[in-house]
């Protein structure tokens, strides 16, 4: 299926912290969508943080399952340090055009000793 293959071309980009390459498997006014309600539209801003978060901490993800079907994949991952998440893409003419994620953000921030928010 062409939506695994191009979740599977998404886990080798993070991996390698290219924010360049992940960012163009997203369409130009796609939406990434956190649990916490945070909301990046636009690759532009994709690219961004992406760039951001890889120059902050090594991130590494760890394929638990992947599930796809013609438009939309989901992604059960791990990473080194204990944390899981999953994230769910919608996929249209072979880019990402929404993508949803859930992780426990304060897990991730405090194993990788970067500042906490303010409340």
């Amino acid at each position: 299926m062409l939506s695994k293959s191009i979740i599977t071309q998404w886990v080798e980009f993070f991996n390698a912290g290219d924010a360049s390459a992940l960012s163009f498997l997203y369409h130009s006014s796609a939406i990434k969508e956190f649990a916490t309600g945070k909301r990046i539209e636009g690759r532009k801003n994709i690219w961004d943080t992406y760039k951001q978060e890889f120059s902050s901490a090594k991130m590494v993800c760890i394929v638990d399952r992947m599930q796809a079907s013609d438009d939309m994949a989901t992604l059960e991952w791990k990473d080194p340090l204990g944390l899981r998440g999953c994230s769910i893409f919608k996929i249209v003419d072979e880019v990402i055009v929404h993508e949803r994620v859930y992780f426990d953000e304060l897990s991730f921030l405090r194993a990788h000793k970067l500042p906490l928010p303010k409340v």
